[in-house]
């Protein structure tokens, strides 16, 4: 264990960059790098959407994820002068595996919330540090021919990381899911001609006889419904009468506790008595009305009579295990949606305080419906806490066997030294993180102002190098790295193009997996967490991979300038693929796996235009240094429109959201259509007879 502690000079076989192969480090290197970003920005949205929380929460919570990323390059030059890159990979790596521990540790507990994102920031962190130091290290391990040669190799183990994560992950916690529910329920409702009506008194109300053993285990419990098949009149009936019955089993519902209090109480924290906050009352809900009357879908004119309902009880046959509950998520499993759930779409739980009583499922028929039909509602369980404990529990296993290996198989490179020279030392740190107190709130101020002038007058220079140089410890040599970036020309359309280019993926991108979780009355498709690994883990990430490598090829061969439309066209009109998912909800798994593969696809295919553009906007001297600010910034145009994502959703459905993530890629197009970049950019120069290799 010294070894990831203490850094031992080089030895004579250490110091020659090919002592080792890079095959023993590189593919496992980047393999490490690209696990917990994908865990933080992918492994997330899945969790908190399975444990049941609201889209708006996934989104704010997940989006200030990016943050690390954001300010990543203001650190950087710390990772530089104190202790070596091979240091701060290994240390780095034992945060991280014990940052995925401790989320798994947290799941299982009351205050899982909490836990879990306290541990994701440190994982956030960690992360976006392991990312300077091992990028840093591999430019000081290898010359200029092995850089150039494995840059494929560390792009596809990275690559491969996605894949596990996004796919190999979520699929053995949907296993866990399913080896550890009760056993699935499935309810047949049908509409005919016929039907009693329901009246409020008549709702299966009474105590559920116990019929487990006394303190049974999880496994010899049992979920149960009142009737395998129910009828529904397709005659509407008064609506006062229908509406009677729904508040009386929704009161019921509430009574017994089956759903999270609202406020902070269903974010695992204590309730807020005091009542909504000042920002509630004067900024989000107003504006939130606002939003909903512009977008939202149009209520229904009033009406004197209403669909028919039915209702079915589920009951559990005994208390859970104590410290544990069963949580239940109910749902269209196939049919007719003209039968829809108005109560118990929702995930609900039963625990040791209501499990003896009946959770009272409300299906509704369309009032517009004028003939028999039917459909099949589905109840599953399972322990989903454990669950994703034990995978999470696994994904640390697996990182900390990549830090063990590479504290043996990391090379030491003499190059790699902590880079006093030229740092001034203590003085020249204290001097740069007194720059940064400045330089941070100062560019909060001037980053809008900066974007728009950049819009408005792109050739415009603007003052912000001038105003950024007048702040003290300007000079000072970190300092100097970033100042000198907002002194380039052009410099505002630059910083516009890096923020908005994604403005519309930015918001995209935290809905897609909930809108794939969630209920067809929720307005999602309903697919299982082993699905969705599937379909966006595994097919999305194959075609998001060949997207990008064709998207590489048709630059390096033809240059930037011919296709950088084609590319923002490609990155942001496969959103449309959303919107018709959302619209027709299909229930073939093949049909949904290829509309994701075509998004992915185009995003793949578009981002490469990104990256050249950031590697353009980059060039000069400090390249190395203004590319990290360039990505920092990229994080930050990811992190602000996600954060009132899944706001927006709550608000106005899936099928406005995705109708106004079209309207969002709007500032995509102006920036392409603002910024100038060399139109050769990128393409291979012909290689000389005698040079070729």
């Amino acid at each position: 264990m010294a070894e990831i502690v203490t850094d031992a000079p080089p030895t004579a076989s250490d110091a020659a960059p090919t002592s080792r192969s890079p095959w023993r480090w590189v593919p496992s290197l980047y393999f490490a790098e690209g696990l917990p970003y994908m865990a933080v920005m992918a492994l997330a949205v899945i969790l908190y959407k399975r444990m049941g929380m609201s889209n708006t929460d996934i989104a704010l919570y997940t989006s200030w994820l990016y943050l690390p990323w954001v300010i990543k390059p203001f650190w950087s030059p710390l990772v530089d002068v104190l202790k070596t890159k091979r240091w701060w990979i290994v240390v780095m790596q034992v945060l991280i595996g014990g940052g995925l521990a401790g989320v798994a540790l947290t799941l299982p507990t009351d205050a899982w919330v909490q836990g879990s994102l306290a541990f994701f920031w440190l994982l956030a962190f960690s992360s976006a540090t392991h990312d300077i130091a091992a990028d840093g290290f591999y430019l000081l391990a290898l010359d200029e021919h092995d850089q150039a040669w494995y840059v494929g190799i560390r792009s596809t183990f990275y690559r491969a990381a996605i894949f596990a994560v996004s796919g190999a992950v979520p699929f053995l916690a949907g296993t866990l899911e399913s080896s550890t529910g009760l056993g699935a329920v499935d309810v047949e409702v049908r509409a005919v001609e016929l039907a009693a009506p329901l009246a409020p008194d008549a709702l299966p109300l009474g105590a559920t006889e116990r019929t487990a053993a006394a303190g049974a285990a999880r496994g010899d419990l049992a979920l149960t419904a009142s009737a395998p098949v129910l009828s529904v009149g397709i005659a509407p009936r008064d609506t006062a009468e229908v509406g009677a019955v729904l508040r009386r089993a929704r009161a019921a519902n509430a009574a017994a506790g089956f759903y999270a209090a609202e406020g902070g109480a269903a974010a695992g924290g204590p309730a807020d008595d005091a009542g909504p906050s000042w920002w509630t009352r004067r900024v989000s809900d107003p504006l939130g009305r606002a939003i909903a009357g512009l977008f939202g879908e149009d209520a229904p004119p009033p009406s004197a009579t209403a669909g028919d309902l039915a209702v079915v009880a589920l009951r559990l046959s005994g208390p859970p295990p104590p410290g544990e509950e069963v949580a239940v998520n109910l749902g269209l499993a196939g049919g007719d949606q003209s039968l829809h759930l108005v109560e118990g779409g929702e995930r609900f739980t039963f625990t040791a305080a209501n499990w003896d009583r009946p959770f009272l499922a409300v299906v509704q028929a369309d009032p517009k419906l004028d003939g028999p039909t039917a459909a099949t509602f589905r109840a599953t369980s399972g322990n989903i806490p454990f669950a994703w404990s034990i995978s999470f529990f696994v994904l640390a296993g697996v990182f900390l066997a990549l830090m063990a290996w590479h504290a043996v198989a990391l090379p030491r490179p003499a190059q790699d030294a902590p880079a006093a020279a030229g740092s001034g030392g203590a003085e020249g740190i204290a001097q740069y993180l007194a720059f940064l107190a400045l330089f941070i709130p100062t560019l909060v101020v001037l980053l809008v102002p900066m974007t728009l002038a950049g819009i408005v007058a792109p050739r415009w220079t603007g003052p912000w190098g001038r105003l950024f140089r007048s702040l003290p410890f300007s000079g000072s040599p970190f300092a100097e790295t970033i100042v000198s970036f907002f002194e380039k020309p052009e410099i505002g359309v630059a910083v516009a193009f890096v923020l908005l280019y994604r403005f519309a993926e930015g918001q995209v991108v935290k809905l897609v997996t909930p809108f794939l979780l969630d209920s067809a009355e929720a307005g999602g498709l309903a697919l299982t967490t082993g699905e969705v690994g599937l379909v966006y883990g595994t097919v999305g990430v194959a075609a998001l991979t060949v997207g990008g490598i064709l998207g590489g090829i048709v630059a390096a061969r033809d240059g930037l300038g011919r296709w950088l439309w084609p590319m923002v066209l490609a990155i942001n009109l496969p959103n449309a693929v959303y919107l018709a998912l959302a619209v027709v909800r299909p229930e073939s798994l093949w049909v949904v796996s290829g509309a994701v593969a075509i998004e992915q696809f185009g995003y793949g295919f578009g981002f490469a235009a990104f990256l050249l553009v950031l590697i353009w906007i980059s060039e000069g001297e400090h390249k190395t240094a203004h590319y990290a600010i360039g990505t920092g910034l990229m994080a930050l145009g990811m992190m602000l429109p996600g954060l009132i994502s899944g706001w927006l959703e709550d608000l106005v459905g899936y099928q406005s959201f995705f109708t106004w993530v079209l309207i969002a890629t709007l500032p995509s197009f102006l920036v392409v259509a603002r910024i100038k970049v060399d139109p050769t950019f990128g393409k291979k120069e012909p290689e000389d007879a005698g040079g070729a290799a």
